[in-house]
């Protein structure tokens, strides 16, 4: 028995004109400058100082309410903590700068 072997067939729908061009524009912003990587490594040793100094801060706060919990069960009060809100530090975005190509495409070569 032979074994035939059928090959993918290609239909294209919409097969430009020999000759054809087409030209699509491409816009992005782009982090790529040397400008942007001196901001960025910046902003992130601001931000590692502002989260040691937050912990020094919380770590001072969370003592006292250690403290004053102590004192108030040795005077028989009840101790409810306070509920403080920490802010939550985060990155800033990267220094952008837009990008204007075209790409172009013909069908000819």
């Amino acid at each position: 028995m032979k074994e035939v072997v059928r090959e993918p067939k290609m239909h294209f729908y919409r097969v430009p004109r020999l000759g054809s061009y087409m030209a699509i524009p491409l816009e992005y912003e782009s982090c790529l400058t040397p400008a942007a990587l001196d901001a960025a490594v910046a902003d992130s040793r601001e931000l590692k100082k502002a989260r040691e100094e937050q912990e020094k801060l919380r770590a001072e706060w969370e003592e006292e309410q250690a403290k004053i919990k102590e004192e108030k069960e040795r005077n028989g009060e009840n101790f409810e903590s306070e509920q403080k809100v920490w802010d939550v530090l985060t990155e800033k975005a990267f220094l952008t700068r837009k990008k204007c190509y075209v790409v172009c495409l013909d069908t000819l070569g």
